[in-house]
């Protein structure tokens, strides 16, 4: 995993809550678009609000897309293997 992914995101993903979010390479990282999230060009102010406004109205979009993300997050970013990573980085630190 990059380190610049807001750890906050996939902790969102977790708990079902569905994500409007920029579309820059670290977000798509874990968010695909209308599948794990909705993504909206950088600096596209009206294409987010609209991106919001189509959560807020398509409950059947917002429960499909929170449950995809959980999926998600959870069968890629666990403790665990975020444990394995971040253990993985350090020790190559340490060692260079």
């Amino acid at each position: 995993m990059d380190n610049g992914l807001p750890w906050s995101v996939l902790e969102i993903m977790y708990l079902k809550t569905p994500i409007v979010a920029n579309n820059i390479p670290m977000i798509r990282e874990v968010i695909q678009h209308e599948h794990t999230g909705l993504l909206a060009d950088f600096f596209d102010y009206e294409s987010l609000s609209t991106l919001i406004q189509k959560l807020v109205n398509d409950s059947e979009l917002r429960h499909y897309i929170g449950n995809q993300a959980s999926l998600f997050a959870k069968g890629n970013f666990d403790a665990r293997s975020s444990n394995k990573i971040l253990r993985s980085k350090l020790l190559n630190e340490i060692n260079n």
